[in-house]
């Protein structure tokens, strides 16, 4: 492994990373260049990773390396050597354990069992995150991906609805089509789906699409939490989503009619009714927003 931890660098480039690191940067652009939005990243190499973005691999490539030696020294004082593993693969594997792909130190099989653990506990304390290419064409970190369990109530029962609902509605069609003859064998490809399959960009979509909800209700009536303190938040989530994709039920049917009502019919619809679909990545994605002028979520 790397033993020039100690030199201080003033200026970063993806040439002074040492292999560990290179391994690690190499990874990471290969990971984040074959998601959804893999078009975005032709061109991204080494090069485009911006100083910040390098600054943190390097720091975090020397913790990891400082943890996997405590991990790796045992009660006699030595280190159990991996000599099958070259520091470039390292890093690239260390990548991989952290972002919990399902793919890390887990397929070395030729370490030992024990040896395998320690590295794995040694990455565990580093979190999956998100990158964004900025108008400079430069790489930077961004917040960390979001999940299902770290969204609030409101959109948790937004993605709750959207999921059963589309599920039921994808389901319901390759039935008919194969019933009428149109359409051959169902693919069935929302079998076993669930919100745990959301795609990021997905969830952002959910995300940003409820807090604009609540902001534009909140701005036009400060007492409009007052008028549903009866309904809980997932609930209010729920709705919201049945009413944007124009379900034939939404927020009058527990809020009944009124003025407040109406505002809240209109600024749910006035999101767009969203297309969502299964890909052949398993994940959910929306891709589109009907009847409004807005920059598709891929």
């Amino acid at each position: 492994m790397p033993d020039d931890y100690d030199e201080e660098d003033t200026t970063i480039t993806y040439g002074d990373l040492l292999e560990f690191e290179q391994g690690y940067a190499d990874a990471m652009i290969g990971h984040f260049s074959n998601r959804e939005d893999a078009a975005d990243w032709v061109g991204i190499d080494g090069k485009s990773l911006a100083t910040e973005t390098l600054e943190a691999i390097r720091n975090d490539c020397r913790h990891f390396v400082i943890n996997m030696i405590d991990a790796l020294v045992d009660e006699n004082g030595s280190m159990e050597v991996i000599d099958e593993l070259c520091d470039y693969d390292a890093g690239r594997l260390f990548f991989l354990e952290r972002m919990e792909v399902g793919i890390g130190f887990g397929d070395m099989a030729s370490v030992e069992d024990d040896v395998r653990q320690h590295l794995i506990d040694a990455a565990e304390i580093f979190k999956p995150f998100e990158l964004d290419i900025g108008e400079d064409r430069l790489v930077r970190i961004v917040i960390g991906p979001l999940s299902y369990r770290s969204l609030n109530q409101v959109q948790k029962g937004f993605a709750d609805a959207l999921v059963e609902l589309e599920a039921q509605n994808h389901n319901d069609k390759d039935r008919e089509d194969f019933e009428d003859g149109d359409g051959g064998e169902p693919e069935r490809l929302w079998d076993g789906v669930t919100v745990h399959d959301l795609s990021q960009r997905a969830l952002r979509t959910i995300v940003e699409g409820c807090e604009e909800f609540l902001a534009v209700v909140g701005s036009h009536h400060d007492q409009w939490r007052d008028f549903i303190a009866d309904v809980p938040d997932y609930d209010i989530g729920w709705y919201l989503c049945l009413q944007r994709q124009r379900a034939g039920v939404g927020f009058a049917s527990v809020l009944g009619n009124s003025d407040l009502t109406d505002l809240m019919v209109n600024a749910a619809e006035a999101l767009g009714e969203m297309v969502v679909e299964v890909r052949d990545d398993g994940q959910i994605h929306i891709h589109n927003h009907r009847g409004r002028a807005a920059t598709p979520a891929v």
